[in-house]
């Protein structure tokens, strides 16, 4: 584990296949308890050779519940093993949710009341355009701690001279505002930029 809290597993290869899907599926049944996760609790997303085709990418999500990990991403490299031939995982890395001991919080607040809690906090910007609260969790290697459940509201304002994207985090148990985030970042770059983003 990094002092980022992401979790890596890398080196001989852990788990084999005929297919790389068969590899794949050995591997999370054998070892996805390492990352603290069930192989369950993970959403494929897509998958997807690299630019030399020596190895396949499969790229996950992680949903918890039915609520997805806010930010969760866990990456799995597949590639064929040099003495068999057969598929093997030889990478493994995940950016997730550990669940608490005691688990999460309860759901007390209605959608509707979060949305009403998050605006009455922003209510000073006067942004236009409000989501739905919804359902997260915050990954713990987001929080450097145990994972939460929150509710996440989106405000933004479209308008090029006014461009503004905010998150309200919500306690769905008590109502508290636990964190307002700026999703517009700033920066000064030189060069070319090229990646995948994915939510």
């Amino acid at each position: 584990r990094d002092r980022l809290g992401r979790t890596f597993l890398y080196g001989a290869p852990t788990s084999t296949g005929h297919t790389e899907q068969e590899a794949v599926d050995r591997f999370l049944e054998e070892h996805a308890i390492l990352f603290g996760i069930f192989g369950s609790d993970l959403e494929l997303i897509y998958e997807t050779d690299l630019l030399d085709r020596a190895a396949t990418v499969f790229a996950y999500r992680q949903v918890i519940d039915g609520v997805p990990v806010e930010y969760s991403a866990f990456r799995i490299l597949v590639r064929p093993d040099l003495d068999t031939g057969e598929m093997a995982v030889v990478y493994a890395a995940g950016h997730l949710a550990m669940e608490p001991i005691r688990g999460y919080a309860p759901v007390v607040l209605t959608p509707e009341q979060a949305l009403l809690r998050a605006r009455e906090e922003m209510a000073a910007e006067k942004l236009p355009q409000w989501s739905e609260a919804e359902l997260v969790i915050q990954a713990s290697a987001a929080l450097r701690d145990s994972s939460r459940l929150v509710y996440r509201v989106s405000a933004m304002d479209p308008d090029p001279a006014e461009m503004a994207d905010w998150s309200v985090l919500v306690d769905p148990e008590f109502g508290d505002i636990l964190e307002v985030r700026n999703e517009i970042i700033h920066t000064d770059i030189a060069g070319a930029v090229r990646g995948r983003v994915n939510q």
